[in-house]
């Protein structure tokens, strides 16, 4: 495979390729046809090794829009909160009681936007949650292990 500048300087201006560098040129592209190996993209392996993973999948929980409360269960890592929002812009924190942001302070869901609260709390035993802030409009979607 010929390097990039070497093919420039054999195309320059007032030159000649000789068969033998022509070849080389078009032999240092992939043609459209061609299929890619995943191998050949650099950075790939380690970008899908850096994906969610099954487990992460698996303990989602999307939650009725306008809910204002989730139960965790006991032993549970709590990794992350998602808001999805609706009619209007809010402000969400996450607490132990109705006015309480112990567990996350308040956030602003814009219009239509999300708000993303992420955090590894452990919850040895059963312990309820509150969304302070939620309206009927806004789904929490709950990531736990």
């Amino acid at each position: 495979m010929a390097l990039l500048n070497d093919i420039l300087t054999w195309w320059s201006t007032n030159k000649v390729p000789t068969v033998a560098q022509r070849q080389a040129t078009f032999n240092s592209f992939r043609h459209k046809d061609d299929l890619l190996q995943i191998s050949d993209v650099e950075g790939l392996s380690d970008s899908l090794n850096t994906k969610a993973n099954a487990s992460a999948i698996n303990g989602k929980v999307v939650l009725a829009a306008g809910t204002t409360f989730y139960d965790v269960p006991a032993g549970t890592l709590l990794n992350a909160i998602w808001f999805i929002g609706g009619a209007s812009a809010r402000e969400i924190g996450v607490g132990l009681t109705n006015s309480d942001t112990s567990l996350f302070e308040y956030g602003t869901l814009q219009l239509g936007g999300n708000l993303l609260f992420n955090g590894a709390i452990p919850f040895p035993a059963q312990t309820r949650i509150y969304f302070n802030g939620t309206a009927s409009d806004v789904v929490p979607i709950i990531f736990k292990q």
